[in-house]
């Protein structure tokens, strides 16, 4: 485990970047785009002269307050919150534009770049996504915000994870305020960035990639070895300068559960591994892990078996509906009856095939009125030839 620093660092802190992502298709509306405006307000005023901003809003569309970061100023930022007033919960679900705008900003130099991701993660391409993050982030730090009572957590977490940033859940408007500190605490001082772990032994570790190390938020890396471990050395970047520790681990105890602890680590990585790579080499591994260490996969499970009869012996069982609760703080506009059909363009296909499918009758329909009314014309023809 790799705990924050006790002291903080006296280098100065380097100016940021920072661009927020807000997510305003129709799954936000109700208590998640008011909370989401709150969170953004919040964050622009945090910004500091210096530092440089954008706002990017999606839905079906992505449309981005500014063409590029802006400096922070009386003017940017009135403009910002006018911006962000104006969000309405609206559309479908179009991350990839949004995310591809963010992760493409040119690059200054001198700026600690920080992308904040603020969405409730419905969505339905989410490893195109994952995929983009990871290939575009760089140095980039993406945070991930989940809004409202049922976020995507699995899809914000790994978004987070690929970023080297953190995931944070806002379920209560009343929480805003508070989780967003506790965020931009972080994001104005990280106690450790570009942080490499070198083992005295040859070891499978997890995770691959670091993340930076915040305040309250320590990081755990897992490993095995096939050698006794002698130490482990711990290098970063601390205010802007360069900090390195040599840890002593001869004096470590066992203990229970560390060695499911791994697994679960390896287990997260290899089915990562498999969306690119080698299913059929990849899958036994993982295969292999979870049956040595009693543990739930893709591909295994634990089960249980109720040998007690649940009805009758006899009895026909029939299929019935269950009702599901909505989640708290979602609301249904009354215009549309049921949830917004967000992140797929069901609602315009099928507009369209309805469409090509009264325009298709109407060809039958006219082609069948012209058939008809030749074949009426040529029996005319032939009974006045006849008569002739």
């Amino acid at each position: 485990i790799i705990l924050p620093p006790s002291t903080q660092s006296s280098a100065p802190i380097a100016p940021r970047e920072a661009i927020f992502i807000v997510d305003t298709s129709g799954s936000m509306s109700g208590v998640s785009i008011a909370q989401a405006r709150e969170a953004v307000t919040f964050a622009l005023s945090r910004l500091k002269p210096g530092d440089r901003f954008n706002v990017i809003e999606f839905n079906s569309v992505t449309r981005p307050l500014f063409t590029a970061p802006m400096p922070v100023d009386r003017s940017t930022l009135a403009r910002a919150r006018t911006f962000v007033a104006g969000l309405r919960a609206d559309g479908g679900t179009e991350m990839k534009p949004a995310l591809t705008a963010a992760l493409s900003a040119p690059i200054v130099d001198g700026f600690v770049r920080q992308v904040v991701f603020i969405t409730d993660g419905a969505g339905c391409n989410e490893q195109e996504l994952l995929d983009l993050i990871d290939a575009r982030a760089g140095s980039r730090r993406l945070f991930t915000v989940g809004i409202g009572p049922g976020p995507n957590t699995w899809f914000l977490r790994k978004a987070a994870q690929l970023g080297r940033g953190t995931a944070t859940f806002i379920s209560d408007v009343r929480d805003v305020k508070s989780r967003m500190t506790e965020l931009y605490a972080k994001l104005e001082n990280p106690a450790l960035t570009d942080i490499g772990v070198t083992w005295s032994a040859p070891a499978d570790a997890y995770p691959r990639a670091v993340p930076d190390l915040y305040a309250g938020e320590p990081i755990v890396l897992t490993a095995q070895f096939a050698t006794p471990l002698v130490s482990l050395s711990l290098t970063g970047r601390r205010g802007g300068q360069v900090w390195g520790e040599l840890l002593p681990l001869a004096s470590g105890q066992p203990a229970e559960g560390i060695a499911a602890l791994w697994a679960r680590d390896r287990i997260e990585t290899l089915s990562d591994a498999m969306v690119d790579g080698d299913k059929d080499t990849i899958r036994p591994m993982i295969v292999a892990t979870a049956l040595e260490h009693h543990l739930v996969s893709a591909f295994t499970s634990l089960v249980a078996v109720d040998v007690t009869p649940a009805r009758p012996a006899g009895a026909i069982s029939e299929p019935s509906a269950i009702p599901l609760d909505m989640p708290s703080g979602y609301e249904v506009p009354d215009t549309l009856g049921a949830l917004p059909q967000t992140a797929t363009p069901a609602p315009l296909l099928f507009g369209l095939a309805l469409a090509m499918t009264l325009v298709a009758c109407a060809a039958l329909a006219l082609t069948r009125r012209k058939q008809s009314r030749s074949i009426t014309l040529a029996a005319r023809v032939k009974a006045a030839r006849e008569w002739c």
